[in-house]
This record gives C-alpha cells, structure tokens and sequence, in this order.
C-alpha cells in the first residue's frame, strides 16, 4: 500500500498557493471549510470580483453569476473587523459599489487597509434606490452604468435625469454606459448630470445602450424648448471642457435620432456629425477657442460601434463594462 505524504501549509505555502490559483470555484468553496488559513486563501480567491453596499442583501446574481458581497454599514469598522477585510480583500480586483453609500470614512477606511489592488470600479443602482453620490474607492478604471429616469415632480426642468457620480482624482479611464428608452418621447428634453474630468483623467469612453423594456409610466409632458445637442446638452458641454487632455470614444452614437439632439431629421448629417458640431460650437462659445484650434480638437474624439469597441478592448474587458 502507497505511504500517503502529508504537505503542510505552512512548510510548502507556495505549494498550496499554487493549488488555490488552480482550484474551481466550487473547490474553493470546499477547500475554505478545511481550516482558518485555508479559508483565507480561498476567500481572497473568491472575492476576486465583489459587491460593497449598505444594503441587504450584499451579494446579488445577475448576467455574470453570483458575485460575492461585503454589507458596509455606516461607521468606521471595528479592528477586529478591519483585520478580517485585509486578509479576505487582499486578492480583489474588482469592486461594484450597489447604492448609495452612507459615510464616506467606511469605505476610506476599507480602502486604506484592504483593497489596495483593485484595477476596476463599477458604479450600479440600487434595484430599490440610487445611484452611488460619490465613489468610494479609487482604480484606474471607473465604470459607471446609469439609465434616464423620469423625475415626478412637476416644476422640475427635465422630464428625466441620467445620474453620473463625480470620478474621484486617480481615476485615468470612465467608462460611462449611458442606457436610454428609444420609446420616450422626452429624450431631447433628457438631462445627464454632467460629470468630473479630474487632472488624472486622460480617457473618457462613453457608451450608449438602449433598453429594451420599461416598467415605469411615462411622463409625457414638455417641460422647456429643447436645449442644443438635447439629451447630450451637458455631455457636450464636459467633451468642451476637457479635449484634447481627454480622450473620448463614443460607442453606438449613431444608434441615436436627431431629434434626441434637437436636430431636425431632414437636415442630411449623419448623428456623428450632429455631436461634433455641437462641440465645435461649444468650444468656439464657452471655451474662447480659435477656429483653428477648435476645429483640431475634434481629433480627440473617436466613434466606434458596438463590436469595433468590443475588438479593441477584448471580450472580458467589454463585458465586465456593458453587463451589470
């Protein structure tokens, strides 16, 4: 009978490390119901990918399976506590942030001592609330997925707002996934709260999603005559302020209707075109820009499609920035 050979932990870790990065999911799973240290290693292995929120239940399930949560409750974390986020974070990468988040030191405190490599930040709503009011961590990447919706008071301006948290300085690339109901009637009238362009940003990528279905009653009345570029008033306006230091990729604009942008359907200019007249003016107006200068500025932003984008930054990336 073969003598069974014992490896410990602890005198082969790079043995057992090995076997953690090789292991399943559902091995993972397992192997953490072993011991303290194996669950440690198989805890920063499965929170990889991770939902921080104030909310219940943390966790959520959704197009890319279950993605593990971390409930943050208001208030600093005890040490004891803080202690566990270190050696369960040590391994995230990526971090959602489901709803609004409470106190701001909560998650300044989780990022200080647990999550010091994360490389992406998604901003969600949440399903019963809001959007994230600001970003609690800060990664190269920020990824923000927010949707038109209408606004019930009736001496409000705009018939609907896209609400897009403020990008925390350290961020180098947004992504905004900017998703819209062809069926309203008020897109032209739409608002998107502009966002922040801090000093580290250098790419801004923008990506226009219609939905398919909506569940809400519309609200069908004229709020105020359509401003320029419409729905993209203040994106517009943000493009302006911030090219050539910035680089935008806009990605399916040309899925939008002129009148979505105040512009007749008749004038025979294509959506692109539309978009970089309205910057053009904006610069030339509110920016003090020369022709010249203006006119070369337009080179920073790109139009791609759907699958050109998707090509370009491989399938992971542009899955991890298109589904929730």
């Amino acid at each position: 009978m073969a003598e069974t050979v014992t490896i410990h932990h602890e005198g082969y870790p790079h043995l057992v490390r090995n076997i953690f990065d090789q292991a399943s999911r559902s091995a993972l799973i397992a192997l953490r119901g072993v011991s303290r240290a194996f669950q440690d290693e198989a805890d920063s292995r499965l929170a990889e990918h991770i939902v921080v929120t104030s909310h219940f239940p943390a966790a959520v399930t959704g197009r890319l399976g279950r993605i593990p949560g971390l409930f943050a409750p208001e208030g600093t974390p005890p040490s004891k506590k803080r202690d566990k986020y270190v050696r369960t974070l040590r391994g995230t990468r990526i971090v959602d942030v489901l709803g609004h988040m409470g106190d701001q030191a909560m998650g300044r405190s989780l990022l200080d001592v647990s999550l010091v490599g994360i490389q992406v930040v998604r901003l969600r709503r949440h399903p019963g609330g809001r959007l994230p009011g600001w970003c609690p961590f800060v990664a190269p990447t920020l990824v923000t997925f927010t949707t038109f919706s209408e606004v019930r008071q009736q001496r409000h301006d705009h018939p609907a707002i896209a609400d897009v948290c403020p990008a925390p300085e350290g961020v180098g690339r947004s992504v905004l996934v900017l998703r819209y109901d062809p069926a309203r009637v008020w897109l032209s009238q739409a608002y998107v709260t502009p966002f922040s362009c801090p000093a580290s940003l250098r790419e801004m990528v923008i990506i226009f999603t219609a939905k398919t279905t909506h569940r809400e009653d519309e609200v069908n009345q004229v709020r105020q005559a359509t401003r320029r570029a419409g729905m993209l008033n203040t994106v517009v306006f943000s493009i302006a302020s911030s090219i050539p230091r910035v680089k935008y990729t806009l990605v399916d604009a040309h899925q939008l209707r002129p009148a979505w942008l105040g512009v007749s359907s008749d004038r025979g200019s294509s959506v692109e075109e539309d978009i970089l007249d309205a910057v053009l003016e904006s610069l030339q107006k509110w920016s003090g820009r020369d022709p010249a200068s203006a006119a070369a500025a337009l080179s920073s932003i790109t139009f791609m499609t759907r699958a050109e984008y998707r090509e370009q930054v491989g399938h992971a990336q542009f899955v991890l920035e298109t589904i929730e």
